[in-house]
């Protein structure tokens, strides 16, 4: 994919996640610490996995980084990497 299509496909895929994030603004949602003193929400995990499969479907070949999800030494082998805060 050449890399301005590749761009306006992350920013559509990002403006996504924000909706879906805003969505839930101001509503009762699941929330919880992880450990003291970091706390995740549902919403966090929800945004997390849209865009991991988003991501992922649109560079297949990409390895995965996200505060979300737990490392895998597999991301170190791919040229290019999601990360994702």
């Amino acid at each position: 994919m050449a890399d301005a299509g590749l761009a306006d496909a992350v920013a559509a895929i990002v403006r996504e996640a924000g909706a879906l994030a805003m969505a839930h603004w101001r509503t009762d949602f699941a929330r919880w610490e992880k450990a003291p003193g970091n706390p995740v929400c549902q919403v966090d995990l929800d945004v997390d996995a849209m865009l991991r499969a988003r991501l992922s479907a649109l560079l297949p070949e990409a390895g995965w980084l996200s505060e979300e999800t737990a490392d895998s030494p597999e991301r170190l082998a791919h040229d290019r990497i999601w990360v994702v805060d």
